[in-house]
């Protein structure tokens, strides 16, 4: 299991491949980051918090997805493999 914590450090530390079930059971394999560099002007403009969503409890986490270039969520429990694959 990962930890909440963990994953937004290294999500803001560089770009991550997390892998995970999405809730219809398919597999997602994300290029995925929130690094400032790599995020959207208007989003760092706008200066709110995307890091959690709903309920606040730390079950979701909202990234960046250099792949598709656009915002995507999963939940902490879903995420079968994560890894740092380089630092900013």
């Amino acid at each position: 299991m990962f930890d909440y914590n963990q994953l937004i450090e290294g999500l803001q530390s560089g770009v991550c491949r997390v892998i995970y079930t999405k809730v219809d059971g398919s597999t997602r394999h994300a290029k995925a980051t929130l690094a400032s560099q790599f995020l959207p002007e208007d989003t760092l403009e706008s200066g709110g918090s995307l890091l959690t969503e709903g309920d606040g409890d730390q079950e979701v986490v909202t990234y960046w997805d250099l792949d598709v270039d656009g915002w995507r969520r999963f939940r902490v429990s879903a995420v079968t493999s994560f890894n740092v694959e380089s630092l900013v």
